[in-house]
């Protein structure tokens, strides 16, 4: 089974659509859909793992390492201008893991700013 996802982004003349389809069984529980509308390349790292680049204008699935059974998860963002310039840590936290939920964040930069902002959704989709 396909989901497929529509999401408005901003252009240079007001938003556009894009669709992202999935395959549903990929999308599990735990799981979070990385969408980056920011002008920048942006990676996320989970506890050691090696981390997920999710290019401008993209979008990657990141799912928590096999065997994890803390109920948190130490996480890193990244980004950079270009793929020449060097990585730049963003934001360091840790998220709950919890396989109940599956989320979706977004990359973005609010207009006239440099700084990479992010949000989140999540979707409860067991008991």
């Amino acid at each position: 089974m396909w989901l497929v996802l529509s999401i408005f982004v901003p252009e240079s003349a007001g938003y556009g659509v894009r669709a992202i389809n999935l395959v549903a069984s990929d999308f599990k529980p735990g799981a979070t859909m990385l969408f980056n509308t920011a002008p920048t390349e942006v990676a996320v790292k989970l506890d050691g793992v090696n981390p997920v680049a999710v290019r401008q204008g993209s979008s990657q699935l990141l799912t928590v390492p096999p065997g994890f059974k803390e109920n948190m998860i130490s996480v890193q963002i990244y980004d950079r201008k270009s793929a020449s310039d060097p990585w730049r840590i963003a934001q360091s936290t840790r998220w709950p893991v919890d396989n109940r939920f599956r989320s979706y964040l977004f990359f973005y930069n609010l207009q006239g700013s440099n700084q990479l902002c992010l949000h989140g959704i999540t979707e409860r989709i067991g008991p």
